[in-house]
C-alpha cells in the first residue's frame, strides 16, 4: 500500500524532537548528561522520572512510535504477535487510518512516497554461530532513542540510570514494589520479584574487562564484545526474567529493567574503551554500519557505528567507570596464542542433551604433540560448548561444574563451579541467529590452578551441567572441548 508521508504523519522531525536534535548537534559544547547507578540518590531520582514516563508510554496505542510497545518491538517481538490487531484501522477516521498505515510501514516495512521503507521492528543483532559485532553499537543507539522518547514524555532532559549489579547484584526495589499495575516498572514475568538477589557470580565482569581486543574473528576465542554479550549480558537476562520476559529476546524489552541492564552493559563497554589503546575495530564496513530507529511521530533516528563511539559527542557520560584489569599472564585473554584441544566429549555419540535434570558429561583426553606435564597453570584453559541449540527458548540459565556430583553439598559445588551459560537470543531467528547453534566459552584456568581440573589426568574429568529452574525446552550440545593456549 502506498502511503503519502506528508499527509499521514506530517514533517518527519516533529517539534517535540527539535530541542533534542539541537542538543545533539551542540553536545560537545554543553555539559554532558550523567547516567547514575540505580542505588545512588541521583539514580533513584531518575528512576522516579522513568516510572512516570513508562506509565505514560504504556497508555498509548501500540501502533504509535511514542508508545512503550512500539519501541519494545523494535528490539524483537514473538511470532504470536497479532500485527493485524495492532495496526487495525477499523473505526479510524481517514486521516487517522493513513497515520496508522504509515506507522505500520515504519515498523514492518512498506511503501512510502513511492519508495520502499525498511521496517525497524525485530532488528536487534546478536551473535551466535556467525560472528557479528553490532551488538554493542546497536544497543547504544537504541538507548539514545529511548532516552529521547522519555524526554518527550516528561518534558525535560533525562539520562537512563544503570543497574549497578557489579556492586550490588539485587533488582532495585522500585522495580518490585508495589507489585501491581500501579507501578509501571513492575513486570510480572520476572524471577527476581520475590527474591531480588542474582546468583553469586552472575554479575562478574572480570572476564570481559580483562580482554585486550574488541573481538577476534573466531568463535572459539574471546574478545570483549563476544565475551560481554554471551556471558554477563545473557546471564543477567536469563536469571532476571522468565521465558515471557527478560529470558526471551521476543519479550525482554517489554520489561522496564531491560533498559537499565543495557545502560549497565554500555557503561562496561565505555569503561573498557577508555582504558584500551586501540579499542575499536578499524573495519570500514563495521564503522559505516547504520542503526535506524523511529522516534516521536515517526521521526527517523539514524546513527552509524562511527558516530556513536564517542559518548562525549553524544552528550552523556557515567558517574563512575569500572576498573579495567591490567592484562597479566594470570588474566591474559584467551586466544592471543595458538590453541590446542586437550580434552573432548567425542565419545558421547549424538552429543549431549540436557532436559530438566542435571547431566554429567565424561571427557576424554586428546592426543598431545608433547608431554602432558607441559600443561601447567601458566597457560590458559578454556571450556567450549559448541553447537548449543534448542527448539524453543528454555527460559533458564545453566551452571557448569567440574568433577562433582549434583547432590554434593553447596559449599563443595561452589569450589568446583566453572561458570554460567545461557541461550538468550538463540532461538526464533533473533538478530543474526540462523539454524546453527551457538558456542559457549568459559575460562576454566582458575579451576586448573586450584587443582579441580588436572591437566595430566584429563580422562578422569567429568563436566556437570545443571539447569537453574525448569527449562521449557531441551538443550542439545554438539561437542564439549577444553582448549589450551600458552
Amino acid at each position: 500500500m502506498h502511503i503519502n508521508r506528508r499527509t499521514a504523519i506530517g514533517a518527519l522531525v516533529s517539534s517535540a524532537l527539535l530541542p533534542w536534535l539541537h542538543h545533539v548537534k551542540n553536545a560537545r559544547a554543553q555539559a554532558p548528561k550523567v547516567r547514575h547507578g540505580a542505588r545512588t540518590a541521583q539514580g533513584k531520582a531518575a528512576i522516579l522520572k522513568y516510572r512516570e514516563a513508562v506509565s505514560l508510554l504504556k497508555s498509548r496505542q501500540r501502533h504509535d512510535p511514542a508508545s512503550w510497545h512500539f519501541q519494545a518491538n523494535t528490539h524483537w517481538y514473538p511470532r504470536t504477535e497479532n500485527l493485524e490487531e495492532i495496526f487495525s484501522t477499523v473505526g479510524a477516521s481517514p486521516a487517522e487510518a493513513q497515520k496508522i498505515e504509515a506507522f505500520r510501514a515504519l515498523a514492518l516495512g512498506g511503501s512510502m512516497d513511492g519508495q520502499n521503507v525498511e521496517g525497524v521492528w525485530r532488528t536487534c543483532p546478536h551473535s551466535s554461530s556467525s560472528i557479528n559485532y553490532d551488538f554493542l553499537p546497536w544497543h547504544r543507539a537504541y538507548l539514545l532513542c529511548i532516552e529521547t522518547l522519555i524526554e518527550s514524555a516528561i518534558g525535560e532532559p533525562f539520562a537512563m540510570p544503570y543497574w549497578d549489579y557489579t556492586v550490588a547484584p539485587l533488582l532495585p526495589t522500585e522495580f518490585r514494589q508495589p507489585s501491581n499495575n500501579t507501578n509501571a516498572l513492575y513486570y510480572e514475568q520476572r524471577l527476581l520479584n520475590d527474591d531480588p538477589a542474582l546468583p553469586i557470580g552472575a554479575a562478574d565482569a572480570t572476564s570481559s574487562l580483562s580482554q585486550e581486543q574488541f573481538g577476534f574473528f573466531d568463535v572459539t576465542a574471546l574478545g570483549f564484545s563476544l565475551d560481554l554479550e554471551s556471558n554477563l549480558h545473557g546471564t543477567i537476562h536469563v536469571f532476571t526474567g522468565t521465558a515471557g520476559g527478560m529470558a526471551d529476546p521476543s519479550y525482554a524489552a517489554r520489561d522496564p529493567i531491560f533498559y537499565l541492564h543495557h545502560s549497565a552493559i554500555d557503561r562496561l563497554w565505555e569503561s573498557w574503551r577508555r582504558n584500551i589503546t586501540d579499542p575499536d575495530p578499524s573495519d570500514s564496513a563495521w564503522l559505516a554500519r547504520t542503526h535506524r530507529f523511529i522516534g516521536v511521530d515517526g521521526a527517523p533516528m539514524t546513527w552509524s557505528t562511527q558516530q556513536i563511539l564517542d559518548t562525549q559527542s553524544l552528550g552523556y557520560e557515567y558517574d563512575t567507570y569500572e576498573e579495567v584489569l591490567v592484562a597479566s599472564n594470570e588474566l591474559r585473554p584467551f586466544g592471543l596464542g595458538a590453541t590446542l584441544e586437550i580434552a573432548n566429549s567425542r565419545g558421547q555419540v549424538g552429543g549431549v542433551r540436557v532436559v530438566s535434570a542435571p547431566v554429567e558429561v565424561p571427557l576424554s583426553a586428546a592426543e598431545l604433540p608433547f608431554d602432558a606435564k607441559r600443561l601447567t597453570e601458566q597457560g590458559r584453559f578454556v571450556l567450549t560448548l559448541e553447537n548449543v541449540s534448542a527448539q524453543t527458548n528454555p527460559g533458564v540459565g545453566y551452571r557448569v561444574y567440574f568433577n562433582i556430583k549434583s547432590d554434593a553439598p553447596p559449599e563443595e559445588k561452589a569450589a568446583r563451579f566453572a561458570g554460567f551459560f545461557n541461550l538468550f537470543g538463540l532461538v526464533e531467528g533473533h538478530g543474526e541467529h540462523g539454524a546453527g547453534g551457538k558456542t559457549v566459552t568459559i575460562d576454566v584456568t582458575p579451576l586448573v590452578g586450584r587443582g579441580v581440573i588436572e591437566p595430566t589426568n584429563l580422562s578422569a574429568t567429568t563436566l556437570l551441567i545443571e539447569p537453574n529452574g525448569e527449562p521449557t525446552s531441551a538443550v542439545n550440545i554438539g561437542l564439549v572441548r577444553i582448549l589450551y593456549s600458552e
